[in-house]
Order: C-alpha cells, then sequence, then structure tokens
C-alpha cells in the first residue's frame, strides 16, 4: 500500500505545501511519474479507452521511513479496490453494506417503473386518448366550421329585405332563423359533452396508470435521498488534530446544504483519509490526469490539477485542519462563503453573495477577485447588493 520514494535525494518540503495554490512539489511530482509508469504497464487499455484522475501523498511513518500512497478519483475498471492504491472512504462496491441494499431497491423499483411504462395495457390506454382526442378534434372543427357557414347563410337572409319566404311574415322569417341558430349551437354543445364524456371515461383508465407511476416514482425518489443522505453520513472524515465529521456536516460548516454527487470518492480525501487513519505525516501531494479525455470536462493527459473546489475544497478544508501547510499569499483571508459552481481549466464560476464586492474598491473592503486572488481574471461583475454567478477566467 505505502510506495517507495523514487529518490532519496529529492529535498523535502519544511511543510506540506498547500495543494489548492501551491505547484505540485518535486518530491510529489516523482512519486507521480512512478506512479505513471505503474500505470502504462497494467492499466493501459482501460485509461486508453477512458481516463482517470490519480494522486500520490508523499508520508512519512512515525519511524521516520518514508514512502507514498497512490489513489484513483471514483473507480477504476468498475472496481473501487486495487492492491496498489489506497481503499476507498466508504466502499459503495461492498455486497455487505447499506449501499448495495439500497441500490437493489431503488433497482427494483426502476424495474417496476419500466414494466408499467411498457406494459399493453398502459400503451393502449394512452393511445386510445390520443386517438379520441384527435378524432373529436377534427369532428369539432368540421362542426364549427359548418356552423360558421350556416351562420353567415343566416346573416344574409336577414339582410335581405322582405326575406325570399313569402308563404310566412318576416317576422315568422326571423324566428325560424333564430331557431336554427340555437338548434345548432345547442347541437354543437352536445357534441362537446360527448366529446368530453368519452375522453374522460378513457381518461380515467389513463390516470389510474399515471397515479401508480407517480407513487412508484415519488417513493424511488424518497429512497433515492434517504440513501443519499445515509451515504454522505457515512462518510466520516479525519482531520489533521484527530477531529471526525461526515461529509454532510462539513458542507454545512461551508454554507452547502446538499453535498455534490461522488463527495470524498476523489483522490485526494482517499489520501488524506488513509494517511491520518494510520498517523502518516503527509509531505507533498500531486494529482494528475492520466489517459483519453473526458467528453463533459477539459482534462488533458499527463497535466497536473489542484483539487477540484466543488467537491474537494470543503473536505480538504476541515482535512487539513492541524496540519502545518506552506501557505501562499495568493488568496485573500477573508473567511467568506464562495461556492464553486462550475470549474474547469479556463473557466471558474461563484455564487456570490449579497454584501460582497466583485473586484476591489475603496475602503479596503473585501472583494470575490481578492478572495481568489491574482491567477484569476474577472470577465464581468455584479453590484455589491446583487447575489449571484460570477466568471472568472
Amino acid at each position: 500500500m505505502i510506495w517507495p520514494i523514487p529518490s532519496e535525494a529529492l529535498p523535502l518540503p519544511h511543510q506540506f505545501p498547500d495543494p489548492f495554490h501551491l505547484p505540485p512539489h518535486p518530491l510529489a511530482l516523482a512519486c507521480a511519474e512512478e506512479l505513471q509508469r505503474h500505470l502504462d504497464i497494467f492499466f493501459a487499455d482501460e485509461l486508453a479507452r477512458s481516463g482517470k484522475m490519480f494522486g500520490v501523498l508523499a508520508v512519512e511513518t512515525p519511524d521516520g521511513e518514508r514512502g507514498f500512497l497512490a489513489a484513483f478519483s471514483g473507480s477504476l475498471m468498475s472496481r473501487s479496490k486495487h492492491p496498489a492504491f489506497v481503499p476507498p472512504v466508504f466502499d459503495l462496491h461492498d455486497e455487505t453494506l447499506f449501499f448495495k441494499r439500497g441500490e437493489k431497491e431503488i433497482s427494483a423499483l426502476n424495474d417496476k417503473i419500466h414494466r408499467l411504462e411498457n406494459s399493453e395495457a398502459f400503451i393502449l390506454a394512452r393511445e386510445t386518448v390520443n386517438r379520441l382526442k384527435s378524432e373529436w378534434e377534427e369532428k369539432i372543427g368540421k362542426a364549427r366550421e359548418r356552423m360558421v357557414i350556416h351562420k353567415k347563410i343566416r346573416d344574409e337572409k336577414r339582410s335581405i329585405q322582405g326575406l325570399p319566404d313569402e308563404t310566412i311574415s318576416a317576422t315568422e322569417q326571423r324566428e325560424k332563423l333564430n331557431q336554427e341558430s340555437a338548434r345548432e349551437k345547442s347541437e354543437f354543445r352536445k357534441l362537446k359533452q360527448q366529446a368530453e364524456r368519452e375522453i374522460r371515461s378513457t381518461e380515467n383508465q389513463l390516470d389510474n396508470f399515471m397515479a401508480e407511476l407517480d407513487r412508484l416514482k415519488k417513493i424511488r425518489r424518497d429512497t433515492s435521498a434517504r440513501l443519499q443522505d445515509a451515504l454522505f453520513a457515512a462518510y466520516l472524515m479525519l482531520n489533521g488534530k484527530g477531529e471526525e465529521k461526515n461529509i454532510t456536516t462539513i458542507f454545512a460548516d461551508a454554507g452547502i446544504f446538499i453535498p455534490p454527487g461522488g463527495s470524498g470518492d476523489c483522490a485526494a480525501p482517499k489520501l488524506f483519509q488513509f494517511a491520518l487513519k494510520h498517523r502518516l505525516k503527509p509531505l507533498a501531494m500531486a494529482e494528475f490526469w492520466w489517459g483519453a479525455a473526458p467528453a463533459d470536462e477539459i482534462r488533458k493527459h499527463g497535466h497536473y490539477y489542484p483539487p477540484c473546489r466543488g467537491k474537494c475544497e470543503p473536505i480538504l478544508g476541515f482535512m487539513l485542519q492541524g496540519i502545518p501547510m506552506e501557505k501562499t499569499t495568493v488568496r485573500g483571508a477573508e473567511p467568506l462563503p464562495l461556492p464553486v459552481l462550475f470549474e474547469d481549466e479556463y473557466l471558474l464560476a461563484v455564487n456570490k453573495p449579497e454584501g460582497l464586492l466583485s473586484v476591489p474598491g475603496k475602503g479596503g473592503r473585501p472583494s470575490a477577485a481578492g478572495i481568489l486572488g491574482s491567477g484569476y481574471i474577472p470577465v464581468h461583475r455584479l453590484d455589491m447588493d446583487t447575489s449571484g454567478i460570477l466568471l472568472f477566467a
């Protein structure tokens, strides 16, 4: 589990380098290169199809021996455990744990929903409703067209002086036209009522299916929410002070009450959890992408990246407490919440709270740009009293 450090000649950092703001230390880079050679031998085919974020953490044992730990984000080859890597904080693939049981329960609900949505009775009921609506729409449309034509004819008759039928009086003729109009309107209302009755009858059958689908989907939604809550509560993270908090509490302390999916499964939290659990002193860390680039974000083979802010910054902010760190002055020290909504190699989107300046102004008030530091350029501004999404290049 602990890899030997490739070269003893490498200088050790005086303190653990801040992983968010400092480039990887040469010690961590040497460890990463050793892991990369291993990946090219044992995982080349898999990573050529789908790349992965990997991390290394140089550590020192209580006895003074040095080595490094390796981890991957998420799973590798559909497995969460591999002999050369630290284990996950919580094993999602362990059949004996509650998560797999919950997954099976949700899978069973998915099967029920799928069977109902694809049943002949449900499909027939839906098609019948659609067919009847279409047929009645056509019938009513034609009836309305006839009414318009007949009304026009009656209006023309009324406009003719003396009216054409000399066998009855003009008053009687007008009354006859009025009766025809009333009779036609009555027949049209009855036609619409008949359409509503027939459609409603078939819709009742469809509504029964839809009500059952809604019931099953609500159960699935509630089950999924409970499972997610239980999962975040099961991720008990350690920090350098020996304290322990679950992910739900960590994110709530950062003002984020719904942790992102996959929180705790990135390489960095795995590395620190193992190190702190086994009383290993962190020396330096590096994370890199190895293999094919993903379709949904910008990642390049062999490039080094800081821990992601959306998932890892709140977690590592807790885990690194009690670990002496080499800091940088790139960011300001304002303890203001600035939740990251999106980040890739080129763009950062943050949620600026009300009362925070976008860029530095007079009086030394804190600003979003000041918190992020000189490495980020604001693309636009929001007024201090306006909250919303702020973009940085």
